[in-house]
């Protein structure tokens, strides 16, 4: 099999090829790391933080499955990303390495990616205790929500009201809506179970 991205230096091969008949990928190791794939997506360079964070996951069998394409650096910000049958793990060597998939990843890349106002991921997905939703932390804020309720960019003045109302046990009940707004006065709200947080941040909710 050919490595897809021609510009990786491998090294030489220090293993044989193998492969798991159950997911029908193929791998061999190099000095330098591994080479990965099969014929239909092609062979891809799996390669330091970003395959330990692979690794982490849980290899193909994990949340991101197999590479679909090889390691991208922007050599200006260092921001690297690798795409995945299942999502991609982004971020970079110096602040790790975070998955990126389902319906958070579409927001986020509604937003604009990294060159967005939320800049790129600094943690997984992972359930905030306080609302029971799912958060994924981003330089600049959060994507929150669920696969049921679906993701939103997140309004921390919004959760903050929420909150002191009870939550999800409390006066408002769950959340039924990511944030809506209504840009010439500049208003936004949330439509919850028994009612509605509105308001704008110079103003409050």
């Amino acid at each position: 099999a050919e490595l897809q991205n021609a510009g990786i230096d491998m090294g030489e091969p220090i293993g044989n090829i193998s492969n798991n008949t159950y997911t029908g990928i193929y791998w061999q190791e190099y000095e330098k790391g591994f080479i990965v794939g099969n014929d239909d997506n092609g062979y891809w360079e799996s390669m330091g933080l970003v395959r330990s964070a692979w690794q982490k996951s849980g290899f193909e069998g994990g949340p991101l499955g197999f590479p679909t394409g090889g390691i991208v650096v922007n050599e200006k910000t260092g921001f690297t990303y690798q795409n995945y049958s299942k999502g991609a793990l982004v971020g970079a060597d110096d602040t790790g390495y975070w998955i990126s998939s389902g319906k958070s990843r579409e927001v986020w890349r509604n937003s604009g990616f990294e060159n967005g106002k939320l800049g790129y991921p600094i943690s997984d997905l992972a359930e905030d205790p306080a609302t029971g939703l799912h958060q994924q932390n981003y330089q600049y804020g959060a994507i929150e929500g669920s696969d049921e309720l679906g993701y939103w960019i997140k309004n921390e003045q919004i959760d903050n009201r929420w909150l002191e109302l009870g939550g999800p046990s409390g006066t408002l009940g769950n959340i039924k809506s990511g944030i809506n707004t209504n840009a010439r006065p500049g208003i936004y709200w949330v439509d919850f179970e028994n009612g509605y947080i509105v308001g704008k941040d110079s103003t409050g909710y």
